[in-house]
């Protein structure tokens, strides 16, 4: 789509919401107007034509900044290098979800609370912004993150942590816009990049799932399972609804909901007991008018105690530990 946004100027026009990319990421709003729309491709349905020259023109425009914003294909990994990244994996003692707001954030955390990976690296964009706490207890240290996909509520901790730009990435390979593409490519130069589409991994106590779901980011990134080292399992799934997560076998001691407590597909993964514990990241007061109560009470229906990071079913917000 080509849209041209401009300031009200008193007119019945509808009202948009945009953000601009600023040295610290999407935290600043604006309000304008919307003056006119023109579609101009789409790859999965080619659908009407423009017919004027400027709208050809934008669309040759248009697809030019789609294909210098695909995935750096430089950056696909093998197994060989995945497993080398996620080597220091192998003794994982617990898991915090980080109150960030309307975002994810999970460090997978070793002995002597050494932190070892993170799982997604997500911070509110603008019009969440409220959401954000006040301080975090993100750590220093350079480990690697595994994103689970291209959404920016998911990776725009890139702004907002410096340490993020230091660390490697393990990522799905997925089309991407030039906001992604932009921080896609400034990892590749610096060889800071590993994209994965190679199916199921286990590496340590971590397990790669590579979802499998409809063509959306939401269901067709990565997923993992974490077996700590007192045997319990935690499941991580970012935003793809259960059905696209591939099978496990298994009971889980541990879940962090999907999608922040949205609307989802699929069954509830089985709990291992009554004590089994999830925990919806997520920002109160969110525009998304997450998380939703029939998702809430699927799981608690399935045998899920459920908790969040925001102060929702607790007398307070911040971090929510799993494995202690």
């Amino acid at each position: 789509m080509h849209l041209s946004i401009a300031p009200t100027d008193g007119r019945p026009r509808p009202i948009v919401f945009h953000s601009q990319l600023r040295p610290n990421g999407y935290t600043e709003q604006s309000r304008g107007s919307l003056y006119a729309a023109d579609r101009l491709f789409s790859d999965k349905d080619p659908g009407p034509q423009p017919r004027s020259l400027g709208a050809a023109s934008a669309t040759s425009t248009a697809r030019a900044i789609a294909t210098a914003a695909s995935f750096p294909l430089e950056a696909i990994a093998g197994k060989t290098d995945v497993t080398s990244l996620l080597a220091n994996t192998s003794t994982i003692e617990h898991l915090i979800v980080h109150d960030v707001g309307q975002a994810n954030f999970v460090t997978l955390m070793g002995k002597d609370n050494t932190p070892l990976a993170r799982f997604d690296a997500g911070w509110p964009i603008s019009f969440n912004g409220r959401t954000a706490p006040s301080s975090t207890s993100i750590s220093t240290e350079d480990i690697p993150i595994i994103l689970s996909h291209w959404d920016f509520d998911h990776l725009h901790g890139f702004y907002r942590f410096p340490v993020t730009k230091s660390s490697t990435w393990l990522t799905p390979v997925q089309a991407l816009g030039p906001g992604q593409a932009k921080v896609a490519n400034q990892l590749a130069a610096s060889n800071r990049l590993l994209g994965w589409s190679g199916g199921t991994l286990s590496v340590g106590a971590v397990t790669l799932l590579d979802c499998n779901g409809p063509q959306s980011s939401n269901d067709n990134g990565l997923a993992i399972m974490a077996v700590l080292t007192s045997g319990k399992r935690a499941l991580l799934v970012g935003d793809a609804s259960y059905s696209s997560v591939p099978s496990q076998p298994h009971l889980f001691d541990f879940l962090v909901v999907t999608h922040h407590g949205a609307l989802f597909s699929g069954a509830v993964p089985r709990p291992a007991g009554r004590r089994a514990l999830s925990v919806i990241s997520v920002g109160q007061g969110n525009v998304y008018k997450h998380p939703r109560d029939q998702a809430v009470a699927q799981h608690s229906n399935g045998g899920w105690t459920v908790s969040a990071t925001a102060a929702i079913f607790q007398p307070v917000r911040g971090d929510r530990i799993l494995g202690i």
